[in-house]
């Protein structure tokens, strides 16, 4: 990301606004802020028996002066923590399809939302708006989980946690990681779960358990490569500081477990599961809900070449 331009969804919410310190926080002082605010397709306006008040146009330019109000109102809040001014962006139609559509035309390197906004309070948007660009977006795409309305502060990013299954698919986030590290001055930590529990086929209804030395003799082996992958991973990151570790357990749990305030999490949108999969109970899903830290989710190769 040599050029860092990070295009923010916003619908006018507090809570969708908790995404703009850490979109700062990555685009930094050389970088840029495109504020995007998407008006839903309108119909004309009709009074009580059916008389047409205004003209689909006029109503679609009053909701994009409403949208450019609120936008203005945004970038007012934000004015003293931000070291760039944002562009401003005002566009109509389906939210998913105009971000993608504004991110291609703008040449933005990364989108940046929160995972709900006005209305969704609670939960999670998948299904939606997030899930959608989550799923479809050419580009990384930083999302967070709000857990409740803020004032405008700065984010600090000291630490970028990469989470590896030792696929080639993971791997494919680590010149994401690497650049967001340069840029923020932030630390690498590799991650991986070992989870031997997931490869033992449940003992028959009656039978004796497992013996605890086939558990612990999969774990080593599982435990050795995983070192060994996450060793040769971090022989690709010259110029930042990396450390590696192994961790037992489920992937979302190990991650969770060592994560710690300013951390930033960077993995790529699916790994051994499949690039066509957005299931709920996901990795990168429980990762988001729980809110322990920002996630960047970075496009598979495969995805980008289908969407180019």
């Amino acid at each position: 990301m040599s050029t860092t331009r990070i295009l923010v969804p916003l619908d006018g919410s507090p809570l969708a606004e908790q995404v703009i310190p850490y979109a700062a926080a990555l685009a930094g002082k050389a970088g840029e802020l495109l504020f995007l605010h998407v008006v839903p397709e309108v119909e004309p306006l009709r009074g009580l028996f059916g008389t047409q008040i205004a003209s689909g146009d006029e109503v679609l330019n009053m909701a994009k002066e409403n949208g450019r109000t609120l936008m203005a109102e945004t970038v007012g809040r934000w004015k003293d923590e931000l070291s760039i001014d944002p562009t401003v962006i005002v566009e109509s139609g389906d939210p998913a399809e105009v971000t993608l559509n504004v991110a291609r035309s703008a040449g933005a390197t990364m989108l940046a939302l929160a995972s709900h906004g006005r209305g969704m309070a609670g939960r999670v948007a998948f299904g939606s708006v997030a899930d959608r660009l989550a799923r479809t977006s050419p580009i990384p795409a930083l999302i967070i989980h709000p857990v409740s309305e803020s004032e405008p502060h700065l984010a600090a990013i000291s630490r970028i946690v990469v989470p590896l299954d030792g696929s080639d698919i993971a791997n494919e986030a680590l010149s994401v990681a690497r650049d967001i590290a340069a840029s923020t001055s932030a630390s690498l930590l590799l991650v991986s779960a070992v989870n031997p529990a997931a490869v033992l086929v449940p003992a028959p209804a009656g039978a004796a358990y497992y013996p605890e030395e086939l558990y612990t003799e999969i774990f080593e082996d599982m435990t050795s490569a995983a070192t060994d992958a996450l060793t040769e991973a971090s022989g690709e990151l010259s110029g930042v500081d990396v450390t590696t570790k192994v961790v037992e357990g489920a992937a979302a749990d190990a991650v969770q477990s060592v994560l710690q305030p300013g951390d930033l999490i960077v993995m790529t949108s699916h790994g051994r599961s499949g690039f066509r999969r957005w299931l709920l109970g996901s990795v990168s899903e429980k990762l988001i809900r729980s809110g322990a830290a920002p996630v960047v989710l970075v496009p598979a190769k495969d995805r980008v070449a289908t969407s180019s």
